[in-house]
């Protein structure tokens, strides 16, 4: 009985650990803005507040409003150059602040917003280690005289 309650314990553990992500390194927050006046009372633009807690890069994608329905209302998207983008990138300890548009919407259908992350691995580059242990001229002669 002592084994089988032992590892249900350690079962629960590893799976704590396995189920611990992104989204528990991120502090999240929205708010919405009556930044014009001249649209009187209506919100033209909704703000999120990203906060990474961690040492790891993050990347924010999938950033939206979503409707009573479960449906996407509007999606953040960016431009640089012609080119569009989705996602964003959230460095170690920093702060993002994406905001879009939302003028015109109907936000009394407007449930809740969202996002997705992932952590960034960054591929080490690979350094190529000669096997000789000696390198260019030296290695070279090394070899013609056959001193390994």
């Amino acid at each position: 009985m002592k084994k089988l309650l032992g590892i249900v314990f350690l079962s629960l553990l590893w799976c704590n650990v396995v189920f611990a992500g992104c989204r528990d390194d991120i502090e999240y927050s929205v708010s919405y803005d009556d930044a014009f006046e001249e649209f009187g009372k209506e919100k033209t633009a909704i703000f999120f507040v990203f906060k990474n807690k961690s040492e790891k890069e993050i990347e924010l994608s999938n950033i939206r409003l979503i409707s009573k329905d479960g449906h996407t209302m509007r999606k953040y998207k960016y431009e640089i150059d012609g080119d569009q983008f989705d996602a964003e990138t959230l460095r170690p300890y920093a702060i993002s602040e994406p905001f879009f548009s939302i003028k015109g919407l109907n936000l009394d259908v407007a449930k809740s917003t969202g996002y997705e992350c992932k952590y960034v691995t960054k591929s080490e580059p690979k350094i190529k280690k000669n096997k000789s242990g000696s390198s260019g001229a030296k290695g070279f002669l090394k070899k013609l005289l056959g001193n390994n």
